[in-house]
């Protein structure tokens, strides 16, 4: 009797937590929902502010990835209306990275005029070279110095026998690169590029790329440095930096960082993300760079600052939204 007791008192409680939690699931979806309705309204208001001809294109650009961003935190389909193809970003963020030449491999002599109209090609900034057919490029990678090389490449071209696609994965050892496409919808390619880590822009978005250019080495020098992996928050830092005549440099990840970080003087404004996903943490990377050099590190979070992060040389712990009082030199400059 005892035993059975102890089952029917077992199974009371099994009944007692799940309905606990269907309650609790229940309430959260509510939640979810009632924040995706309270989304909505300011979502439109954005939207009807982005049809306002008196943005620039960084202020354009940042306005259309804040709309993304909401919408998919509401679960809000992004309006179709204002996008050819439905399954591209709807304003792309490309970093070219630091140190690399780039070469822009189009058959579509106009595609090269777009990127000429994002200035890509810079004073003092990265060495551009433009190709019209993909066998072309192929010749110049196989005598090339051996330079890194950052291509944006077209996926079909006209009486060529490899595409787009097979360039770069074919010479993935010698060059990194971005697939421009018109077919950006297709799932097979979607699946292709995904396997290869090779990434897709459409081409019906291309007008829209966000241009993130890194300043040259020994030329430019840095005032700051962020590392954080939301490419929105790098984008308004950047942006920020141009407004008040600072050049930020940014990072997506700790292993980005650190395969550049001798190109910094230890005196380089450090600001790292605490949350940097997959379980990296801010605080913690930050010992690892104190012990490089560096002494001007800060910490950033997207939530209260909590006490409990601060490190003897961590400086301060800032939000995400940058302030130019954070820039000024401090006492011990």
């Amino acid at each position: 009797m005892i035993g059975w007791f102890y089952l029917i008192a077992a199974l009371c409680m099994a009944v007692f937590f799940f309905l606990r939690w269907k309650n609790e699931t229940n309430r959260f979806e509510q939640e979810r929902r009632k924040f995706a309705h309270d989304l909505q309204s300011p979502i439109a208001a954005l939207r009807a502010l982005g049809k306002n001809s008196a943005f620039s294109d960084d202020q354009r650009a940042l306005l259309t990835q804040s709309i993304s961003r909401l919408s998919e935190l509401a679960g809000i389909p992004i309006d179709s209306s204002s996008r050819a193809d439905t399954t591209a970003e709807v304003s792309p963020i490309l970093e070219l990275p630091i140190g690399h030449e780039i070469w822009v491999i189009d058959d579509d002599v106009s595609i090269h005029q777009v990127w000429k109209s994002k200035r890509i090609e810079r004073e003092n900034g990265p060495q551009v070279r433009f190709f019209t057919r993909l066998c072309d490029a192929e010749s110049a990678l196989s005598s090339h110095p051996g330079s890194p090389v950052f291509c944006l490449v077209d996926h079909e071209f006209t009486g060529e026998k490899n595409d787009g696609f097979q360039f770069l994965s074919k010479n993935r050892n010698r060059c990194e690169g971005v697939l421009i496409t018109s077919h950006a919808s297709e799932t097979e390619l979607q699946e292709k590029c995904e396997a290869a880590k090779i990434r897709l822009i459409a081409k019906s978005s291309l007008h829209r790329v966000q241009l993130l250019i890194p300043a040259p080495r020994g030329q430019t020098s840095t005032d700051a440095i962020l590392i954080d992996d939301d490419p929105l928050v790098r984008l308004y830092w950047v942006q920020f930096g141009k407004k008040n005549g600072l050049q930020i440099e940014t990072f997506e990840s700790a292993s980005h960082f650190e395969a550049q970080e001798n190109s910094f003087p230890s005196t380089t404004r450090l600001f790292i993300d605490s949350s940097l996903g997959n379980g990296v943490r801010g605080e913690e990377l930050s010992e690892k760079y104190a012990k490089l050099g560096f002494n001007e590190i800060y910490l950033t979070t997207g939530f209260d600052p909590d006490p409990s992060l601060m490190r003897p040389w961590i400086r301060a712990i800032f939000g995400k939204t940058p302030e130019l009082d954070w820039f000024r030199p401090t006492v011990s400059d």
